[in-house]
């Protein structure tokens, strides 16, 4: 191989990188939002899933208000049973979290007959509907089953045990958060009764 062919051929093999790159520059904005996908494409579907439906969850409940000791990351201890199942069986961990939501929502729905019965979202949506501060609580119980359903579909391999954890802290702030705006409702409600009669009282 002389001069000339060895120039040759290195051109030739900085061609095709060089165009990559030059494509990339141009197209940078459509590739930014295409990295989601390629993400789920190299982690698997559950995983990206998974992890994205938690940060949305984590997003969500930064709008709730930190009222009695809200927010603070549950306390685990070595022999806590929960952690042994968020590390063998993350995905059961998950579903076993959620259950604390369902339980905290169906006590609500027994309270409140007079509110229309139906999924335990859209009981949440018409139990909160025009009260200050519920569309955060609806929020962040649809992330929830979101997530609860991204576990389902998930084999445990694409759930780390930590990222359980973090679901279960979620799950037990939501149920903290969602008491204290029921009763938050009740006493906006009543207060809204009030202002009615005095003002029926004051056209009479």
């Amino acid at each position: 191989m002389n001069w000339l062919q060895f120039i040759s051929s290195i051109v030739a093999s900085l061609a095709w990188p060089a165009s990559i790159g030059i494509v990339a520059l141009c197209f940078r904005k459509p590739l930014l939002k295409l990295l989601p996908r390629i993400t789920q494409l190299e982690l698997g579907p559950g995983k990206a899933t998974f992890s994205a439906e938690l940060i949305q969850a984590e997003q969500t409940a930064q709008s709730l208000p930190r009222t009695s000791g809200v927010g603070q990351a549950t306390a685990t201890s070595p022999d806590d049973p929960y952690l042994e199942l968020a590390a063998r069986f993350p995905e059961a961990a998950v579903m076993d979290s959620f259950k604390t939501v369902e339980t905290a929502v169906e006590s609500a729905r027994k309270d409140a007959p007079h509110i229309k019965r139906s999924t335990q979202r859209e009981f949440i949506r018409n139990l909160f509907e025009g009260v200050p501060g519920g569309q955060e609580i609806i929020s962040l119980y649809a992330d929830l089953s979101m997530t609860r359903n991204a576990a389902v579909h998930a084999s445990g391999k694409h759930i780390s045990s930590a990222e359980a954890i973090a679901y279960r802290d979620l799950c037990e702030r939501f149920v903290a958060s969602f008491k204290d705006a029921l009763a938050y409702r009740e006493e906006f409600l009543r207060k809204r009764r009030a202002d009615l009669n005095d003002a029926r009282s004051a056209g009479d």
